[in-house]
């Protein structure tokens, strides 16, 4: 789910206190020296799969790839429990278990309040006084990380060596990073607080009149022949009570013979054909006319101009030169590279995801404007290098994860919502790894005999055929129990004084335990006695239609581990079978209507099951030790590389033969 998080309340840039800024920098009191061993490079290539690596090695298609694992090794690397990038990257980031770091899903709640909330960070407004329909900023707000532990660039930078850190998830916002040089990248929210909100601009009355997950529809407004108006709504004004957005004028300026048109949002504008996506545009939202005003970067898609105009802008990315929130450390690094590089995508997952699923762009749109993103990866990476002189690069490039979860029904010719027109898309997985190892050739040809590098992936992938509502279960064997009517909040269609558990996030699992939720039903005694039913009755579901197992790992936190943040932690977190998914009403809490459904949707490859299923891979410059990987070994193997102890937090240990 990693298009879906919830909406999460942004600071207004011009009210952030100059402290959060700050601190973004750190102290940076060590003072930098060259460290003695060669530089150390690491390439994280999100979801790539170990077992399709190894047969497109076999098969001769990823040359790159099988040099470097001839050089060293390739293995498989063991993924977090559940196999969510948010709680995968924070093992990477931390080398030390969701029990310390407290990640453990996309989505977590509050037991008091029983409100979900994104596991990541948090962004919260600043403090207004309200007088009528007007309302004073009095300052405070701001961005705060939620993972706990210090990320292993930290304790590099505290010792001197020079760290920089790119596009790394699940390190929003980059304020305690010890003088490293770091830019945020999934978990970064767009400038309306939200995990990337689109806009369509349109006069089609059905697609104005079309539910829209993840965007907005806004109607254009005819004024004269081949002119059409409408507004772009911002962030909230902070001096309105009733959270007005600022808005800027929006114009769309048809071509006579309907090839094309102009596109102006505020003061910039774009001239564009049909089909065509514009490089970035810069938008200005002012706070105060004249003095002050919020900046943002978008992507314009002109879809189409007959029958019906339909103008596509992507979500509002802070603008890199001028971010409305830390995005980067020191703050302006992020405009650093984006001077180097020119301007890119700061919103947490830049594929445009949301609107394919949406049906608002097709196959072929978002496979443009995902070519793009890897474009600008590669072009920032790139300037990295030419930066890096001495000790650490971490980056990160997220095309392989977002494309295998949009194209994962094409590549599986078993999967059952595939139709005979996929066939076209069959191998575009495989070409956007094809592109991964022409990226590490690249990266080799750059690097000295004494250098390091390791190209690692967080997690694999697998088909996501069949959808199982976890909720629906639950009521079924009277372990959740709905109202009659529903009542207010996420979770009022619940009737928490005859319920004993309930689901929430794609692998979570929670007893209503009395003392701790809000409305809690389960005498503390009887927990575990719950949670023996649960586990048993959960690896006896069968599908009906393939009779395979459902649920084939349950793994429980309290029992993996000990630290501080298990007060976060689902009683339960489910691993799912081979071909597995929960349901998008189940992840957000909600109870559907069909216990099993074929996944029609774009979203058709995951990962969030068993995690014995879907290993990431690991490859090295260097021989790699004997015995079995994980997550947990990155930190610890960056650490010792350059002579750095690791904290006893960090559980796993170097992969290299000769580690220091």
């Amino acid at each position: 789910m990693k298009q879906q998080t919830g909406r999460v309340a942004i600071a207004i840039a011009v009210m952030l206190p100059m402290a959060l800024v700050q601190t973004a920098c750190s102290d940076g009191s060590a003072s930098q020296q060259r460290s003695p061993h060669g530089r150390l490079l690491v390439l994280g290539l999100d979801g790539m799969d170990y077992g399709l690596v190894r047969e497109m090695i076999q098969a001769g298609q990823l040359p790159n790839f099988a040099a470097l694992g001839k050089e060293g090794g390739f293995v498989a690397l063991q993924t977090s429990m559940p196999p969510q990038s948010p709680t995968a990257w924070s093992d990477v980031i931390t080398g030390a278990s969701p029990a310390a770091h407290g990640i453990f899903d996309f989505v977590h709640r509050d037991p008091h309040t029983l409100q979900p909330y994104l596991s990541t960070s948090k962004v919260d407004p600043p403090r207004r006084l309200k007088l009528g329909a007007l309302a004073i900023p009095m300052g405070g707000g701001g961005a705060s990380l939620l993972r706990r532990e210090k990320p292993f660039w930290w304790y590099l930078s505290k010792k001197g060596v020079p760290a920089t850190v790119i596009k790394i998830p699940a390190h929003f916002p980059p304020t305690d990073d010890g003088g490293a040089h770091v830019l945020a990248g999934m978990g970064t929210p767009d400038l309306l607080g939200t995990y990337g909100t689109f806009s369509i601009f349109t006069d089609d009355p059905e697609l104005l009149q079309r539910k829209l997950p993840g965007g907005r529809a806004e109607r254009l407004e005819h004024k004269s022949e081949g002119r059409m108006t409408a507004s772009l709504a911002g962030p909230p004004s902070p001096f309105s009570s009733a959270d007005r957005p600022l808005q800027i004028p929006v114009e769309v300026l048809v071509d006579q013979h309907r090839r094309g048109a102009m596109v102006r949002l505020g003061d910039a504008e774009e001239l564009l054909g049909t089909g065509e996506w514009s490089p970035f545009v810069n938008v200005s939202f002012p706070v105060v006319p004249g003095m002050s005003s919020l900046k943002a970067v978008v992507r314009v898609f002109l879809k189409s101009v007959t029958p019906h105009v339909v103008v596509y802008v992507s979500p509002l990315n802070i603008d890199p030169e001028q971010p409305a929130l830390p995005i980067s450390s020191p703050p302006d690094f992020a405009g650093e590279l984006a001077d180097a590089a020119g301007t890119f995508f700061t919103q947490g997952m830049p594929e445009e995801s949301k609107a394919l699923s949406a049906g608002v762009l097709s196959r072929d749109d978002y496979l443009a404007q995902a070519e793009g993103v890897m474009r600008e990866r590669k072009r920032l990476l790139q300037v990295a290098l030419d930066r890096f002189h001495d000790g650490l690069l971490f980056y990160y490039f997220s095309s392989t994860d977002q494309i295998a979860h949009m194209f994962f029904r094409e590549h599986d010719p078993n999967h059952p919502a595939r139709k005979p027109s996929d066939d076209r898309y069959r191998d575009v997985i495989r070409n956007v790894y094809r592109e991964a190892d022409e990226v590490v050739g690249q990266v080799r040809h750059k690097l000295g005999p004494k250098d390091l590098l390791l190209v690692m992936s967080d997690h694999g992938f697998g088909s996501a055929g069949r959808l199982f509502d976890l909720n629906l279960w639950l009521t079924q064997q009277g372990f959740l129990v709905l109202r009659d009517k529903r009542g207010p909040g996420p979770f009022g269609h619940v009737d928490w004084a005859r319920t004993q558990a309930y689901g929430l996030g794609l692998n979570g699992l929670y007893i209503n335990l009395r003392g701790r939720e809000e409305y809690g039903t389960v005498d503390p005694k009887q927990r575990e006695q719950v949670i023996q039913r649960l586990t048993r009755a959960l690896k006896a579901v069968r599908d009906p239609e393939t009779g395979q197992q459902v649920v084939t790992e349950i793994v429980r936190p309290d029992r993996e581990g000990t630290g501080a943040a298990l007060d976060r932690a689902p009683d339960l977190i489910i691993g799912y079978g081979a071909g597995f998914k929960v349901s998008d009403t189940s992840a957000i809490g909600a109870v559907g209507s069909s216990l099993f459904a074929i996944n029609h949707n774009e979203w058709s490859g995951d990962h969030c099951v068993d995690h014995r299923l879907v290993p990431g891979i690991l490859l090295a410059n260097r021989k790699l030790r004997n015995g079995s990987y994980s997550l947990h070994d990155i930190a610890p193997t960056v650490l010792r590389y350059f002579g750095v102890e690791p904290p006893s937090v960090m559980v796993g240990k170097s992969v290299l033969a000769d580690a220091r």
